[in-house]
């Protein structure tokens, strides 16, 4: 049984602006410009026209982009892009050295949207190349009071479900505004560039300053901006620079500070991504550039997430740094999918492992008959791909082959999905699916407690039971 979610974007007309370095290949900037559509949750049908500055009038790529789109491309010289700077995000001293303007992905699609446009999905880059999107003012809040009447209203009943895409973007937004509308006081006078040196206002007030030259290695949770931590908020409106993994929700990344840096440095299983040791090595070298460094992963960053690998590499190069836990996606995740990790009529031991190892393998070092006999609930990250060998694993080690499995992917976002199914049809019944991960996977029969707790079904019209046990006599093996 599989549940989704998706709701259509709001209509109207977007503008992509795109950059690149000369000789950029296509295939790069029309996967970068396909990554931008994803993030605002349009379809191919809602850009307008592709935007440039009129210096990469003849590159190839950006044909490409627009004919990739079925659009037209229009190109603005570097004064007209310029008057855009004041409404960029992440202005850059750097371009405006080889370029005349602070930003070009950004300043075609603001110049392109027109004057009362707003940027829908700030600067994102690739190796060689930047994209932007910019559309009508109406497609975001004007106002936090304005954007929580619009949550409420969409929030009600069961309109839940089919405005559940929109409900996220709109929180997100209704968090942004309230951050960074609130007064920022330094020695009695307001600060305008973000940084909190002799700062207090009324969130923050009393939480650590994230010092230049210092990296925060911050959980960013499961994926619904709420889920967010008062110290990751923190740190995401000081940090001068931004190194994010693939699994942070990218509706996270918009509380970010206004000129902050992006940086994506995301590892994805069987997909090319940077070394960990070269990540390391960039959060080293951006503290000594005196750079406020945010590490922010998706969960938490001791749960499987290199965190500590990091941190090491940070201690040895004597660069000062803080810990921020987030919550992780086997619990966090689970939850929101209405099933909880432990339940008193079920277990008493919950077992969290990784599928595979650094090797991209099942680790062998897991000692299953150990596992299968001590805990009634197992909870696996990236265990998808290797499903099929975990789950004879388990069988073999004397687990029912009728014992309830659910995966879980994109956990706590609007594509949410889950499958609910056997030990033994696993593999079958989540290839047949076609869901891909990120997922999260779940062994046990807390499974069974999602026919009574999936509350964000219910908000959607699903009838949810009282015993979802039926009265069966359950045996807790720990």
């Amino acid at each position: 049984m599989i549940s989704s979610s998706i709701a259509p974007p709001p209509p109207g007309p977007l503008v992509l602006g795109l950059g690149c370095e000369r000789g950029t290949p296509a295939d790069e900037v029309i996967a970068l410009a396909e990554r931008a559509l994803a993030k605002v949750g349009a379809a191919k049908a809602d850009i307008g026209f592709v935007a440039s500055l009129d210096a990469r009038r003849g590159e190839p790529a950006i044909h490409a982009a627009a004919q990739h789109f079925a659009v037209e491309a229009r190109f603005f010289d570097a004064a007209t892009l310029e008057a855009a700077a004041p409404r960029l995000q992440n202005p850059s001293a750097v371009v405006f050295a080889h370029t005349g303007c602070h930003g070009v992905a950004e300043g075609a699609a603001l110049v392109g949207a027109g004057p009362a446009s707003v940027l829908l999905v700030g600067k994102l880059t690739a190796s060689h190349a930047t994209a932007a999107i910019a559309g009508p003012v109406e497609r975001l809040p004007v106002s936090a009071a304005a954007t929580w009447r619009q949550c409420l209203e969409l929030f009600s009943g069961s309109r839940f479900a089919e405005n559940a895409r929109t409900i996220s973007n709109i929180y997100a937004a209704f968090l942004q505004i309230s951050i960074r509308s609130l007064p920022r006081q330094v020695n009695g006078s307001v600060q305008a560039n973000g940084r909190r040196s002799g700062m207090s206002d009324t969130i923050f007030s009393g939480l650590p300053e994230l010092e230049p030259g210092s990296v925060w290695l911050v959980g960013a949770g499961p994926g619904d901006p709420g889920l967010l931590t008062l110290h990751a908020a923190n740190a995401l409106s000081q940090a001068d620079v931004i190194v994010h993994d693939a699994l942070v929700n990218e509706d996270c990344l918009k509380l970010a500070r206004p000129g902050a840096v992006l940086e994506f440095a995301g590892k994805r299983g069987g997909k090319p991504s940077p070394k960990q040791r070269d990540i390391s090595l960039r959060l080293v070298e951006l503290a000594r550039a005196g750079q406020r460094v945010l590490r922010l992963k998706g969960g938490d960053p001791f749960v499987f997430g290199r965190g500590g690998e990091e941190a090491l590499t940070l201690v040895e190069n004597r660069i000062p740094f803080r810990i921020v836990p987030g919550i992780t996606a086997g619990i966090g995740g689970l939850a929101y999918a209405g099933i909880p990790v432990t339940h008193r009529e079920v277990n008493h031991a919950v077992t969290f492992l990784t599928g595979h190892d650094s090797s991209g393998l099942v680790p062998d070092r897991i000692n299953w008959q150990g596992i299968a006999s001590g805990s009634p609930v197992i909870v696996m990250y990236m265990a998808m791909k290797h499903i099929g060998t975990i789950a004879a694993n388990l069988i073999a080690a004397g687990r029912s082959p009728d014992e309830p499995v659910a995966f879980v992917c994109n956990a706590a976002t609007p594509d949410q999905a889950v499958l609910e199914t056997t030990l033994a049809r696993a593999e079958a019944d989540v290839t047949a699916s076609g869901l891909q991960p990120p997922a999260i996977v779940v062994v046990g029969e807390v499974v069974r407690l999602r026919a009574s707790l999936d509350w964000i079904g219910a908000l959607g019209g699903r009838q949810l039971v009282a015993d979802p046990f039926a009265s069966r006599e359950l045996r807790d093996p720990a």
